[in-house]
């Protein structure tokens, strides 16, 4: 698992910053997290927290909804 989240919170964040990707999430099953980040000036700043009681709803597609209590049992 370190390994992965080094990948996910070092490599990946900088590729996609410099890439000029716009959105970025990390997905953590293990903890039932996700961290989004929005992309800006070339890194990102975080942009929302949400565990396993939330519902994922700000989001730049219409009507976007995402339930963390269906999606992480799913994983489980």
């Amino acid at each position: 698992m370190q390994a992965t989240a080094k990948h996910d919170r070092v490599l990946k964040y900088n590729a996609y910053a410099k890439a000029g990707v716009k959105q970025y999430w990390i997905v953590d099953p293990y903890h039932e997290f996700i961290e989004t980040f929005i992309g800006k000036d070339g890194s990102f700043e975080r942009s929302g927290q949400y565990f396993k009681a939330d519902v994922i709803t700000d989001n730049p597609f219409d009507q976007f909804r995402l339930d963390l209590k269906e999606l992480f049992e799913e994983m489980g």
